[in-house]
């Protein structure tokens, strides 16, 4: 009797612990899931008719956490979320509410890990551009050069302006801890003998300069060592980044500026004109000499001439270049002139007598060949 009471004791046990699964009915069990915010939420243990779909569920939310691209997070939600519309309609009675709240809440914080994803690629993006103001821009690009337009004056105006610009952005780099830099650290240091010997070149060209020319490698230079300069602030295990910057340094400190510069390349000029030499006549042909004067006033009526030199022994015919054909022929003179300003120049100048039928005509001007001034008493 005790063995049978017992029994029955344990049966009515179970029973009370169990629960009863009916027909065609899914049994849920919660199962805490945490997320990486920390909070968390119940998933069905797969049981019952929906089995296979919560299976693809779970292995979709699984998968979903461990990626850490947006784009593809959003592809297993939305596996999941299919996943949601087949349990529904395989066992409507089953509560996928839970699972739609787990969705919308992974589907909200995709949505900042794309936007923080998409900022993060366009930040690269900018900053992998030669034209733009990241590092490729700064180290690859012409963030620092001079923009030649044909008038120095807008040149450096624009040149200075755009070397502030850079130099913000450079700031702006660092401040952000040079992003990608180990990217760019090899192309940085193979630039190192190209600078030095363009350093070196610009240095030469600085002391022999002549006019505004100076400036604008004044402005070279500049660039040079804002380039350099952030080279070797960011690029700290290139030693040779800091050698190229000291040796532009010292180029610029003896350069002493632009009104230095200015005044250096005033008496540079005035050697130069003053070392010309006024080509020597190689014959005397009095007619000649009036033929040049002649065409020469018809096409340069403000300048005085004050000698003119013919230079070539004898006329030069000038053929057409693909048939032959003799068109003209042509001689050259030297002709130094004085402008209103009292400054003198001189010019090689050449005229031709064109040839029509069987003779040559009139004379008229071939090339006008302008050389500079000079000084006026080499001019004889």
């Amino acid at each position: 009797m005790k063995a049978v009471l017992f029994s029955i004791l344990v049966v009515l046990t179970i029973s009370a612990k169990s629960q009863i699964i009916s027909e065609g009915k899914t049994k849920t069990v919660p199962k805490p899931i945490t997320e990486n915010n920390g909070s968390t939420y119940s998933q069905p243990v797969p049981e019952g008719k929906a089995k296979i779909y919560i299976k693809q569920y779970n292995t979709a939310i699984e998968k979903a956490k461990a990626e850490p691209k947006a784009t593809v997070i959003a592809q297993y939600l939305r596996k999941a979320s299919e996943t949601v519309e087949n349990i529904k309609k395989i066992d409507p009675s089953f509560n996928v509410k839970p699972l739609e709240d787990e969705i919308s809440r992974m589907l909200a914080a995709n949505d900042n890990l794309t936007n923080e994803q998409v900022a993060a690629a366009q930040a690269s993006s900018r900053n992998n551009d030669k034209q733009g103001n990241g590092m490729a821009g700064i180290f690859m690009g012409d963030a620092t050069g001079i923009d030649l337009t044909g008038n120095a004056d807008t040149d450096i105006k624009n040149h200075k302006e755009k070397i502030r610009i850079c130099n913000e952005n450079i700031e702006k780099l660092i401040a952000a801890g040079s992003p990608d830099k180990n990217n760019y650290e090899e192309y940085v240091g193979i630039q190192v003998s190209v600078a030095t010997a363009r350093i070196k070149k610009l240095e030469d060209e600085l002391a022999k300069a002549v006019d505004k020319h100076g400036l604008i490698v004044y402005r070279e230079l500049i660039g040079l060592e804002t380039y350099w300069s952030a080279a070797k602030r960011i690029f700290t295990n290139l030693p040779a980044a800091a050698q190229v910057h000291q040796l532009v340094t010292t180029v610029l400190q003896k350069a002493g500026g632009e009104e230095k510069i200015m005044e250096n390349a005033k008496r540079n000029y005035l050697a130069m004109i003053k070392a010309r030499k006024f080509p020597v006549a190689v014959q005397n042909n009095a007619s000649l000499e009036q033929q040049f004067r002649k065409v020469f006033a018809s096409e340069i009526p403000d300048e005085t001439i004050i000698k003119i030199n013919i230079i070539t022994a004898d006329w030069t015919t000038v053929r057409h270049e693909l048939t032959g054909i003799l068109l003209a022929r042509k001689q050259a003179a030297a002709i130094g002139v004085k402008l209103k300003d009292g400054t003198c120049h001189y010019y090689i100048y050449q005229i031709k007598q064109d040839y029509v039928g069987s003779q040559f005509v009139s004379f008229t001007q071939y090339s006008p060949g302008y050389q500079g001034e000079i000084f006026c008493d080499n001019i004889k």
